[in-house]
């Protein structure tokens, strides 16, 4: 069964409506306009009222197929149409030679359809809903020649003035941090950056953020510009532009989490034009501009609390970055009410580790949303992953919440909504190694809760193996404590270190340095608990072997090592990366 044909019987549609075919040659119901060298925008009423008829990819929502919206004549040349509203909308473009072009979401939730060299001739447009919601809503639809790039304003407009920044400043007197205003009306995207880095979100083109003054003499060889948005505005998502003193520009999306970062290496004297912007088209937000001369790290946990041993991270690593495309379609779209569900089996092919933070927000990740979700009805609605591998969720609200889940139900994850929002929920369904090539899973979203199962519970597969580590990352020495035989205590499990030992069941994060030690004289066997927390487990024997153990009893590990007399050096891990240390029980039973 076609999945829009699917989804239309789901929910309690009539399918005869879904098969009505387009009809591109009638009358359109707001008029044909002519365009060429200039854009047009024409005001529409939405008509939502049969399922899209048509099977090409991004072509979903509810539009009228009795006739088109509005048709243009297009001169020839490359044409972009599209679509603003305060609502979900779809778009659907009949070409002069018959083919179809459609899209969902390009921009938050509005379609835009762009066609390279597009032939002269007549383009039937039809402008849709996501859900029967938007029917009668209103629209505007324009059509003509892309935009072009906007105009950089010059620096002496900056919004919040001019930032003197002499080379060893932050040795002298700290970061320099302005408030600025981020956002504007300008896409950025048709700016051009020197290296090809694509620039994303929305700013006041004519005025810059602010100007930074920089002079390198004394400097570090490096200065690093970042904006945050600031506790009232949680959920805007902030991009930067910089043009450089000799007028290339640099820009940058979601360094860490959702702030931006640009890092200049070998910085020239010069003024640095800085517009902070917003990823999405909304009202502009209040953030924090701050100028250091030491780049900041990824920075995703935060251990300062803690005082049984050095979390330091190393002070630089290997590592990739993943941009997520918040704006591009979903692979598949689902739905859910009070009474049904959806689901859909997808094909994923992740790309870098997950970028966003949070306790269970772990695994690797697609840049696109897996899928797309809409929910109505009083809740609550589960969404869940299922596949061979161990899965991930990340899901997106549309009022721009996170949430993560790794492990709800055995290894599937599994995450609850309580109160339906009205808008799209983007879901990336990701996988928690990094798999060589493609895997399949199913996602689905459905009324009811998510029951978590406490882990693994059932699992009869091996529960400790053999390790490998060259010792460089996880040396032996003095631990948090020095266990007896035969007792246990109290420690802080897990750190920021991706645990660097090879190994069947080598997983989780811990700390450099030791969790514990413990003299033996023999086999040992070692465990350790939690509560509410999955652990992981890796031993170092005084022969200089590494085991590694997770799951032996429901979620917590437990080991036996035999390495002969001396001492073992424990580490306490947990599956998920935490954000801080947790409190466990670390414990040993002798072996006579």
């Amino acid at each position: 069964m076609p999945r829009l044909l699917a989804l239309a019987l789901a929910l309690g549609l009539a399918a005869p409506l879904a098969a009505q075919p387009m009809m591109p040659d009638a009358a359109p119901a707001a008029g044909a306009v002519s365009a060429s060298a200039e854009r047009v925008e024409v005001g529409v009423t939405v008509r939502a009222r049969t399922p899209m008829p048509l099977s090409e990819p991004g072509c979903v929502g509810y539009v009228d197929p009795s006739a088109p919206d509005v048709v243009v004549d297009w001169g020839g040349g490359d044409f972009v149409v599209a679509v603003t509203g305060d609502f979900d909308a779809t778009l659907a473009v009949r070409r002069p030679d018959g083919a179809w072009a459609c899209d969902d979401d390009t921009h938050g939730v509005l379609p835009v359809v762009g066609l390279s060299s597009a032939p002269a001739g007549r383009y039937a447009v039809w402008v849709g809903a996501f859900s029967e919601d938007g029917n009668g809503l209103s629209a505007t639809v324009a059509a003509g020649p892309p935009a072009p790039p906007p105009t950089l304003g010059p620096a002496s407009a900056a919004l919040a003035g001019r930032i003197a920044a002499a080379g060893g400043f932050e040795a002298a007197q700290g970061a320099i941090e302005v408030t600025v205003t981020a956002g504007g009306p300008d896409a950025a995207e048709r700016l051009a950056t020197a290296d090809g880095t694509a620039c994303t979100g929305y700013i006041t083109a004519a005025r810059p953020s602010a100007v930074v003054d920089y002079d390198a003499a004394d400097g570090t060889g490096e200065i690093a510009i970042r904006a945050t948005a600031f506790d009232d505005e949680a959920f805007a998502d902030l991009v930067l532009v910089v043009r450089r003193p000799d007028g290339s520009l640099a820009c940058n999306d979601d360094f860490g989490g959702t702030d931006p970062t640009v890092i200049e290496e070998d910085p020239t004297s010069g003024a640095y034009g800085v517009w902070v912007g917003t990823f999405s088209l909304s009202d502009p937000v209040s953030a924090m501009l701050t100028v250091t001369e030491t780049a900041p790290a990824f920075d995703v946990d935060d251990f300062d609390d803690y005082d049984g041993g050095d979390f330091s991270p190393e002070p630089y690593s290997e590592g990739s970055y993943l941009a997520l495309r918040l704006d591009a379609a979903p692979a598949v779209r689902l739905a859910a009410d009070d009474a049904s569900g959806s689901d859909a089996t997808v094909l994923l092919q992740p790309e870098a580790g997950n970028p966003v933070t949070g306790p269970a927000c772990s695994g690797y990740i697609e840049t696109a949303a897996t899928a797309g979700v809409t929910l109505s009805g009083e809740g609550p609605f589960a969404f869940r992953a299922s596949a061979e591998d161990d899965l991930t969720l990340t899901v997106k609200t549309p009022s721009g919440d996170w949430w993560c889940s790794d492990d709800a139900d055995g290894l599937d994850p599994g995450i609850q909504v309580d109160v339906a929002e009205p808008g799209t929920y983007l879901v990336w369904v990701g996988t928690f190694g990094d798999l060589d090539g493609a895997t399949e899973a199913t996602v689905s979203v459905a009324p009811g809760v998510v029951e978590s199962s406490g882990g693994y519970d059932g699992y009869d597969g091996p529960t400790q193996s053999e390790g490998l580590h060259d010792g460089s990352v996880l040396a032996p020495g003095p631990g948090q404590i020095a266990l007896a035989l035969g007792t246990e205590a109290e420690v802080l499990a897990g750190g920021p270190i991706l645990n660097p030992v090879t190994g069947e069941l080598c997983r989780g994060f811990v700390a450099e340095t030791p969790t514990a030690t413990l003299a033996v004289d023999g086999a040992v066997g070692i465990g350790a608990y939690a509560e509410d927390t999955d652990l992981t487990i890796v031993v170092r024997a005084p022969d200089g072997s590494w085991t590694c153990g997770d799951d032996a009893e429901g979620t917590d590990p437990y080991v036996t090592v035999d390495g002969g007399p001396g001492t073992v050096t424990i580490w306490v891990g947990t599956f998920s990366r935490r954000t801080s240390p947790v409190e466990a029980t670390v414990y040993t039973d002798r072996f006579e």
